[in-house]
Order: structure tokens, then C-alpha cells, then sequence
């Protein structure tokens, strides 16, 4: 089979940038406002039409361009937020936890002697816990993209307000303040009903 050989017409490429053609656009007009003095008119008409234009059209751009760099910096923050919450000595010890605790035989009193009995275990109970409440705060303050970290703890979020909820009570009796936690709650009970808790809009 024979295989035309391209033109060199289109094997010429000209990288033609906005720039250039601004600048051809601009040399034209004012061309022709010397030249052609009785389409001054028309001409100053068109100078001003295109710098509207221009002027719209820069906005636009530089709209998108901000509204790029937003999005880019809470994926950033996101994946920050995310990559704390599974180090290997985090998931070293919810392995224990998954395993040894099981909310479901114990009272909220006793689930929480069983946690706090255990330094490592509560430690990390009490770090995940934390990392999930900043996590809460950072999605409703548009901090962090909030479908991103959806993503990724999706179940493993529900999965530990769910297990330490007698703990969590616990702590808040003991405290006497209902505000211990709350971040993560909202969090929990948004993603349970299928919306996102930073606009509400349903979860696809």
C-alpha cells in the first residue's frame, strides 16, 4: 500500500499564540486609522468593541485560572488531611481494634475502661478521633474537596464513629459537654444520609 508523503505546507506548524493575535488585531486597526481617515469612525467603534472584549474575556480567564488553583490546593490539602489518617502505626493498631472491641457486648462504661485501659489503643483512638473532627471542620470551611475525601473514607469514617460512639458518650458525660466529638458526628450522619455535609447536594 502506498503512503502519500504530507505536504510540506502541512508539516509546517505556526505556533500562533493570543498574543500574536492581539498584536496583529491592534496593528491593523491603528493601520488603518492612518491610512484610512474616513473609516475612523467605524474604526474607533471597533477598538473599543474588541477591547471589551478583551477586557471580558481577560476576567473569564483569569475566573478560571483562580478557580483552578483553588481546586488544586484543597486536593493538596486533602490528600495531606488523608495520608494522616493511614500511616502504618495507625493501622497497625485499628487492626487490634477491629479486632478486640466489640461495642455491642459492653456497656458504654466498660467499652470505654476497655479503651482508655490500653495507652496505645487509646492513643490512637483519641488521634483518629482528632484527625476526623479537623477533617469535619476543613469540609464545612471548603478547606479540602470534600468528594475526594469521600472517596477514600467513605467507610472507614462511619466505621469508627459507629464503633466508638459508647466511648465518645462516655467522654461527654464525663466532660459534661455534648460538643466532644460533634464535628465528626456531623460528618458521620451526612455521609450516612447520601449528602455531602458542606452543601448539602447528593452524594453520586
Amino acid at each position: 500500500m502506498k503512503h502519500e508523503v504530507p505536504s510540506i505546507l502541512m508539516r509546517i506548524q505556526f505556533p500562533i499564540s493570543i498574543g500574536m493575535i492581539v498584536f496583529a488585531i491592534v496593528f491593523g486597526i491603528s493601520f488603518g486609522y492612518i491610512l484610512l481617515p474616513i473609516y475612523r469612525q467605524e474604526l474607533t467603534f471597533i477598538a473599543y468593541l474588541l477591547g471589551g472584549g478583551g477586557a471580558i474575556y481577560s476576567g473569564i480567564y483569569v475566573g478560571i485560572s483562580v478557580n483552578r488553583k483553588v481546586i488544586q490546593d484543597k486536593l493538596q490539602h486533602s490528600y495531606q488531611f488523608l495520608y494522616q489518617t493511614k500511616s502504618v502505626e495507625l493501622s497497625r493498631v485499628r487492626t487490634k481494634l477491629e479486632k478486640d472491641f466489640d461495642p455491642k457486648k459492653l456497656s458504654p462504661e466498660q467499652f470505654f475502661d476497655a479503651v482508655v485501659s490500653d495507652v496505645d489503643i487509646h492513643t490512637t483512638v483519641k488521634v483518629l478521633l482528632g484527625l476526623y473532627e479537623d477533617l469535619s471542620v476543613a469540609v464545612q470551611d471548603g478547606f479540602v474537596y470534600e468528594p475526594t475525601v469521600y472517596k477514600s473514607v467513605c467507610t472507614s469514617l462511619p466505621y469508627m464513629y459507629n464503633t466508638f460512639t459508647p466511648y465518645i458518650q462516655e467522654v461527654r458525660k464525663r466532660r459534661e459537654d455534648e460538643r466532644v466529638y460533634c464535628e465528626i458526628e456531623k460528618l458521620s450522619n451526612s455521609w450516612s444520609t447520601g449528602k455531602y455535609l458542606n452543601n448539602g447536594k447528593i452524594i453520586v
